[in-house]
């Protein structure tokens, strides 16, 4: 039955508009003019709600569509949440995973509110013995200071001792700040549809829109900018304001002319004017 469904689902036939064909009151698949289809899912059964993607047809058959949806009312019983205060994190869904990643999650935040609790307790605690055995401790500290001898003064450092100080390598951590990054035909509600790889061909009458997908993490608040070059040549820089959120979207298109076929690199820099990654796509002639 599974295997007639999606073969019904894939022979649907692209119209001038997007439409929607419902497989239930939550999840549909909308089928775009260019014949893309791509999975939809809506936290609430209203009308009026917002749809989120949760994955590409056929990559994204439908009974993992079904799975997948099937574990986020699974996690909205048993947080005793309602599904529209649940957090939006699609990688956890496309896993299948939901359920035990989010109970992870929860014993992990119960974990670290009982552990700051009893740090806050401890400190409390240390504060009010100071305060109150601050008098001995003063008393104590006058008759060290009576009995002992005046120690002689530091040597002064020379200047070459500073600069050698100075010199020392400071070891710094630094996590990715790309967790996805690929160049694809279209970006639809802020997700690829697909990946092109490192090469395509061009078109001979028309130019060809490119986009390049960068999924960002630990940037928040910064600028980063997509350079397009091509030959070595700039072509074209978009800047993008990062959110507050640690993950952040963003897309770039260049449209490639026929006859710009060769090397075509984008590189991703901060505001800072570190560069991030760079990913180069060949491009033949058709």
């Amino acid at each position: 039955m599974m295997l007639d469904l999606n073969a019904y689902l894939g022979d649907l036939v692209p119209r001038e508009r997007v439409y929607d064909v419902s497989l239930n009151r939550r999840l549909a698949m909308r089928v775009f003019p260019n014949g893309t289809r791509v999975w939809v899912y809506w936290r609430a059964p209203a009308k009026d709600a917002r749809g989120r993607t949760i994955g590409v047809f056929p990559q994204m058959n439908a009974e993992q569509a079904l799975a997948d949806t099937s574990t986020v009312l699974e996690w909205s019983r048993f947080s005793k949440l309602p599904e529209a205060d649940l957090p939006d994190d699609t990688d956890f869904i496309q896993t299948g995973n939901f359920f035990q990643l989010r109970r992870r999650e929860q014993r992990i935040r119960e974990w670290a509110t009982r552990a700051m609790a009893g740090a806050a307790v401890t400190l409390v605690s240390i504060l009010i013995l100071k305060w109150v055995l601050s008098p001995l401790f003063a008393q104590d500290q006058e008759t060290v200071q009576a009995k002992t001898p005046l120690a002689p003064p530091p040597a002064q450092e020379t200047p070459g001792e500073l600069l050698a100080v100075s010199k020392q390598p400071v070891a710094t951590a630094r996590e990715p700040r790309i967790r996805r990054a690929t160049f694809a035909s279209d970006v639809v509600e802020h997700e690829p549809v697909d990946a092109l790889g490192e090469r395509i061909a061009s078109w001979p009458d028309a130019p060809r829109p490119v986009y390049m997908f960068t999924d960002l993490q630990n940037l928040a608040g910064q600028s980063v900018y997509h350079r397009w070059y091509w030959q070595d040549k700039l072509q074209s820089e978009v800047e993008f304001e990062v959110g507050s959120d640690w993950r952040w979207r963003v897309f770039s298109r260049r449209y490639i002319e026929p006859g710009q076929n060769g090397t075509w690199v984008v590189s991703i820099v901060t505001g800072a004017g570190d560069e991030l990654a760079r990913y180069a796509l060949e491009v033949d002639t058709q």
